[in-house]
């Protein structure tokens, strides 16, 4: 697994519109993430709802929850500008990020799931426990499962 560009060390940016998208290589495909604020604790996660690519953040909520600390803004494979099929379950997209999570090198992160992205939050929480140091959810429920 591999990053486009250097992945250690501060992240020079602090607002949402500077943020470069970048891409982690999963498996051979192209998952794209951003990267915003401060690199000296935990880092926060984001995964947002159905339908959405990273554009689809509001600025205002993304400078803010990049206050402090360092924000990972992830996509989803096949979504906006991250490569391979669109994925069709919950299950493979938790699996997804929790390789582009370990791809960028982290052992622990707080985790903040928007809607759709709340249940793939709780699908990486119940997966790998000692990862995900919070879990932040909003206007989020229980992945539902069709039998």
């Amino acid at each position: 697994m591999k990053v486009d560009e250097a992945m250690t060390g501060d992240v020079d940016v602090n607002h949402f519109h500077d943020a470069v998208t970048r891409t982690v290589d999963v498996g051979g495909v192209g998952i794209a993430y951003r990267e915003i604020g401060s690199a000296e604790n935990i880092p926060l996660v984001a995964l947002t709802h159905l339908g959405a690519n990273l554009d689809n953040w509001d600025p205002r909520i993304v400078d803010a929850l990049a206050t402090g600390r360092r924000l990972i803004l992830l996509g989803y494979q096949g979504v906006g500008r991250s490569c391979g099929p669109i994925r069709a379950r919950i299950e493979e997209m938790a699996g997804d990020a929790i390789k582009a999570i370990r791809a960028l090198v982290h052992s622990r992160i707080d985790l903040f799931g928007l809607s759709m992205g709340g249940m793939v939050s709780q699908e990486i929480a119940h997966r790998t426990p000692w990862l995900v140091s919070r879990l932040i959810l909003a206007i989020s429920g229980p992945p539902v499962v069709l039998s």
